[in-house]
């Protein structure tokens, strides 16, 4: 037996099992893994969509990172159908809490294998507990996770998630360009039931028609639009109906809402690095997510820029709500089927907003930001070793 003093666990290089991307939240979650890491931090999985502008400095240490991660890969396809390696491996985990093998089929471990699970449906987490016992360590993203996972038995720390500073801050704002003299309310997010569009689109709806000078901006294109069709059957109106090609009709869908076409404006996928050109054109954000298992990356990017953010209490929005960020109210009911009461705090917050009653408030604070939570992060897994 080896009874010498633990050493200091090497954090020099991890590894995700995720994809690093600049169009899905996981994906730019690992991105940012890859940017801020003191050493390495590598994905085992291909298809990397992450881009940074070539005039970033940090341009340089993504792409080489990404070609560390191409030949990690190519190591890891020759161990054979179960491969453990001797630095730590972050697991990104579902409600299903389900290790997804990698590209060619293999199953990772690590030294040690630490779970970072974002979680949304507590009964089906419930159904699944005894995959917990798989992790020595969780990682959670907000207190509702944190609070979720200990309550079933399993080691669990705290570590929120950030935002970019280098790309989301007051000086987006600054920046601002537009001349039409239109009052724009940005949503974003993956279209799905559980974030709540099919709100925002009623709140909105009951805006417009008193404020003919509004424009709705949605960034609701994500890598995954069958999520789409969770609202099917949900609310008066249903989920957005198909293009020929099978993609969500946004467009179409704010029409069924009595939304003017020429109050709504859709945004084109854009890598996570372009969004900023787009919230400098903003006058306001809302989030009414029904659920947000971690604290809402988008929302954070908004309030990172000064931007007047609506957040639906409850959840993991609660997290930033608690420290004063954010315009918090409380979220409808659910599965709402008429047209009115259920949205009114939403409408009520955006002409607080739009009549100057309400203010933006500070901008997110620098512990919020990548560089502070991955150095949060090294420590804990410094002090689990």
């Amino acid at each position: 037996m080896n009874t010498d003093t633990p050493s200091r666990m090497n954090t020099d290089t991890v590894i995700y099992n995720w994809s690093c991307s600049s169009f899905s939240g996981y994906g730019i979650v690992g991105l940012n893994f890859t940017l801020n890491w003191d050493g390495c931090a590598l994905t085992a999985m291909p298809d990397s969509t992450a881009t940074l502008d070539a005039a970033d400095p940090r341009a340089p240490r993504l792409n080489q990172r990404l070609e560390q991660s191409r030949a990690l890969r190519e190591k890891l396809a020759r161990g054979g159908p179960r491969v453990t390696v001797s630095g730590p491996v972050f697991f990104g985990l579902g409600n299903r809490l389900e290790r997804l093998p990698m590209f060619n089929g293999a199953m990772l471990t690590g030294t040690p294998s630490v779970a970072f699970p974002a979680l949304e449906n507590a009964a089906e987490v419930e159904a699944c507990a005894e995959r917990l016992k798989i992790y020595p360590l969780f990682v959670a993203a907000s207190r509702w996770n944190q609070d979720l996972l200990r309550s079933l038995g399993a080691p669990t720390v705290l570590c929120h998630q950030g935002y970019d500073p280098a790309l989301f801050n007051p000086a987006v704002r600054r920046r601002r360009s537009r001349r039409d003299g239109r009052f724009a309310v940005f949503s974003g997010g993956k279209a799905e039931h559980r974030k709540g569009q099919d709100l925002v689109l009623e709140a909105f709806s009951i805006f417009a028609e008193r404020h003919d000078d509004a424009v709705l901006v949605a960034a609701w294109s994500s890598p995954f639009p069958q999520f789409a069709r969770s609202f099917d059957g949900k609310n008066r109106i249903g989920g957005p109906p198909e293009k020929p090609d099978g993609s969500p009709d946004f467009a179409a869908w704010a029409q069924r809402y009595g939304i003017d076409p020429k109050q709504f404006a859709l945004v084109p996928p854009l890598p996570n690095w372009l969004m900023p050109r787009v919230l400098s054109e903003v006058d306001a954000a809302v989030f009414p997510n029904r659920i947000e298992g971690c604290t809402n990356l988008v929302a954070m990017e908004c309030l990172a820029c000064g931007i007047p953010t609506i957040l639906a209490a409850g959840h993991g929005h609660d997290d930033l709500i608690a420290e004063g960020y954010g315009i918090g109210f409380d979220p409808p009911p659910p599965n709402p089927f008429w047209r009115g009461s259920e949205v009114e705090p939403i409408v009520a917050a955006l002409c607080d907003i739009y009549d100057g009653r309400a203010a933006a408030g500070p901008p997110l604070g620098e512990k919020w930001a990548w560089p502070a939570r991955v150095a949060e992060l090294t420590a804990i897994l410094h002090g689990f070793g």
